[in-house]
């Protein structure tokens, strides 16, 4: 079984532009598989996830306090396995900080579409767990 940690970017960012905002100055991105419009990166040796990257429409997301429609968005995904659960916790966290650092875009982080981990609203950024 996995776990799946999703960061929603509402509007039209692309794969090619978040590429190198998620590893920030810290590490280098690696040339990621690209099918079809979804970018993949494996990276469980060095972050504990397999790392996707997909633009969508009409999106529909019930989670936190509210549903959020953006009418355009880009996906980031990460899948944990729950051997590593601790490391690919502190890893998400720290890409998704490198979104925060490099932009100033609304977002959210999601874990297993449930659970709101943090979202960045007007540039107001909340840490929920």
């Amino acid at each position: 079984m996995a776990l799946e940690y999703a960061l929603i970017v509402p509007g039209g960012i692309t794969p090619e532009a978040m590429w190198p905002r998620l590893y920030g100055e810290r590490y280098t991105p690696p040339t990621p598989i690209i099918d079809d419009g979804l970018w993949t990166a494996e990276e469980r040796e060095r972050f504990g996830v397999l790392i996707t990257l997909h633009r969508g429409e009409h999106g529909f997301y019930d989670v936190g306090d509210r549903v959020r429609e953006p009418a355009e968005y880009l996906y980031v995904g990460f899948r944990a396995d729950w051997e590593d659960l601790a490391r690919a916790d502190r890893s998400v966290r720290e890409l998704a900080q490198n979104v925060l650092d490099s932009g100033g875009e609304d977002l959210w982080l999601s874990l297993n579409g449930e659970e709101l981990l943090l979202e960045r609203i007007d540039g107001e950024v909340r840490h929920e767990a």
